[in-house]
């Protein structure tokens, strides 16, 4: 018995497709019937796609959890930014409605029609577009 599953194993991982003359010539050595031979095949054809269609469906669910992994930790790290963006627009914008100059925290933002030719921002109750860039 194990030596007929080991020749029908070793057989099938050579080729998954049966040809006739394989078919009778695995018959003859083993003393099976040739349909029972074919239906042996197509039963371990059956079995490694199933077996295929499972491992692919795991590492899809693995995958799958590192995206969503992936998606809770962006959320998080929007949030932070978010709160440091407020943090800085709270600092940036004056209590008084008047214009007030602040040094500029990146580079100068020289296309911004309220910067000035240091670089400075000019601020008044908006936050300036090349902070939200």
């Amino acid at each position: 018995m194990h030596d007929q599953l080991r020749l029908l194993e070793t057989s099938f991982n050579t080729n998954q497709k049966l040809t006739t003359e394989v078919k009778f010539e695995l018959a003859r050595e083993l003393g099976l019937p040739p349909r029972q031979v074919a239906i042996w095949y197509q039963n371990r054809r059956a079995r490694r796609k199933a077996n295929t269609m499972e491992d692919d469906h795991k590492k899809i669910q693995m995958d799958l959890g590192d995206v969503l992994a992936g998606n809770i930790r962006l959320d998080k790290e929007i949030g932070m930014l978010r709160n440091e963006l407020n943090t800085a627009q709270q600092l940036l914008l004056p209590a008084s409605s008047s214009a007030t100059t602040l040094p500029s925290l990146t580079a100068p933002c020289n296309d911004h029609p309220t910067s000035n030719t240091r670089g400075d921002i000019i601020c008044n109750r908006e936050m300036p577009a090349c902070f939200l860039q």
